[in-house]
């Protein structure tokens, strides 16, 4: 993930999908067990990509293991950002992203698969509207970079002070010049950066570089703070070349996605999607530990090539489910409007709204991808498409009991055929309601409450940037 100091966790940073019938065509319920995040990943990277129209919000999360005054990046960029553009974000929101969308290990019990049949309809559970008021920047006005009078290409658009990164945006004609204004500055960057970052600025790319103060960090937080800017450009793409350019083995990058429902699903053109078994049953004594379990299946399933897969896409609307079954972890309110806010949805300022309830929001399709590539294999930046796609699926498995065997197949093996066991042999009431589910449509419904009767079988920074070490002269 370019260059960098002691990164080992790394970052909390399509019209092919293939969609199946579930078993019995059962829709989403159940209850929630547990997640496989993407801190199961070495050098994983999590960014967050808002979409509407030709306006793109990026958000970029920092783990940075080395010592903090030592982090620094570099991130080609199609527009000159300014200070308006720029925002720093509360990092506990990557975190409840991922627990949100994470590939999940869920239970049944028969009661939930075939509930007494109802007597009314039931309404619809409440969409939750607090939203939290988010300090976006602490300004500061000292300490800024400054750029030598000696002749160089490197100019600098501009620059600005935004939490406790220090920022300045440059433009060059030259590589040459911009590594060796980079490295004037105190900034560590590769020579073998030289010809990609040529590559960027012929193609009208500017670069975005920041430094790190941690004495504007604010109290008590002792992670850096995720990086937000927003820009217009009529190409969709992600840069994770740059991001490459030092690193020795397989990279993880995981991509959380904002779009409007017409516009739907967020997919890869360039790259091919991996097809990952679910909605099966997972037996844990016959596999590891559920993280392992799934990280060992998308290994298997990416097979060393550049693949991406499709973890989660929900359709989020007002007054609408959430999730299915949603995490306990991040309470009643999973997806809050003050998150979808401070990520860049909606004509909505954070600042503004405070804990105030009954902020409505524009509905709007979550996405999350997961993307592996080595250095060798990234010989393209990301070309990303919205697909019109707007069903709801997840990355799902079902803990393994015995009266689920004739209603999903087990994991790596498939149904059971030889006398599986049933709920119907639970009771004679049991049975009715079976016959009741499996009559009420031609398709089924599996009595939970969702109505989708469809089911997928898909499944930070340093992937965009260069992550620098400054070079701080110490006294030995």
């Amino acid at each position: 993930m370019g260059v960098q100091a002691g990164n080992t966790r790394g970052t909390r940073m399509t019209f092919l999908s293939i969609l199946l019938a579930g078993p019995s065509a059962h829709a989403f319920c159940g209850s929630y067990v547990g997640t496989a995040g993407s801190d199961l990943y070495n050098e994983a990277s999590e960014v967050v990509l808002v979409r509407e129209g030709t306006t793109t919000t990026l958000s970029m999360a920092n783990d940075f293991q080395g010592e903090l005054e030592e982090f620094a990046m570099i991130v080609p960029v199609p527009v000159v950002l300014t200070e308006e553009d720029v925002r720093v974000l509360d990092p506990a929101l990557f975190d409840r992203l991922d627990i949100y969308s994470g590939p999940r290990l869920v239970s049944y019990t028969c009661d939930e698969l075939y509930p007494e049949p109802p007597e009314f309809e039931r309404p619809e559970s409440g969409f939750g509207c607090m939203s939290k008021d988010y300090e976006l920047s602490a300004q500061a006005d000292t300490g800024m970079m400054t750029v030598d009078a000696e002749e160089t290409s490197v100019e600098v658009e501009s620059q600005f002070i935004v939490g406790e990164y220090e920022v300045v945006v440059l433009s060059a004609e030259d590589s040459l010049d911009m590594l060796q204004w980079l490295s004037d500055e105190g900034y560590q960057v590769s020579p073998n950066q030289e010809e990609l970052i040529q590559e960027y600025l012929d193609n009208g790319s500017f670069f975005f570089a920041a430094r790190v103060f941690t004495d504007r960090m604010p109290a008590g937080q002792e992670s850096l703070s995720p990086i937000q800017f927003t820009y217009e450009s009529e190409g969709f793409s992600l840069p994770i070349r740059l991001g490459t350019t030092n690193s020795t083995g397989s990279q993880d990058l995981v991509i959380y996605a904002i779009t409007s429902p017409e516009k739907g699903r967020l997919g890869i053109s360039n790259y091919e999607e991996a097809e990952l078994e679910s909605v099966c049953l997972y037996d844990e004594s016959q596999f590891e530990d559920f993280g392992e379990f799934y990280t060992g299946r998308f290994d298997l399933a990416v097979d060393n090539q550049p693949m991406w897969v499709a973890e989660y896409g929900w359709l989020l609307q007002n007054n609408s489910n959430k999730c299915d079954p949603c995490p306990p972890e991040i309470g009643d309110d999973p997806f809050p409007v003050s998150d979808a806010i401070a990520l860049g949805w909606g004509d909505v300022d954070v600042a503004d709204t405070g804990w105030r309830w009954g902020v409505t929001l524009p509905d709007f399709y979550f996405s999350r991808l997961h993307v592996r590539y080595t250095p060798e294999q990234a010989t393209q930046d990301l070309a990303l498409y919205e697909s019109g796609i707007n069903d709801n699926i997840q990355q799902r498995y079902v803990q393994y009991e015995t009266y689920l065997e004739s209603e999903y197949p087990i994991c790596d093996w498939g149904m059971v055929t030889d006398d599986p066991g049933t709920c119907a042999d639970e009771s004679k009431e049991m049975r009715q309601r079976m016959k009741y589910y499996e009559g009420e449509s031609d398709e089924g419904t599996g009595g939970c409450a969702s109505a989708d009767t469809r089911w997928s079988v898909v499944a930070s920074l340093g992937m965009l940037s260069a992550l620098v070490v400054l070079a701080r002269r110490r006294e030995d």
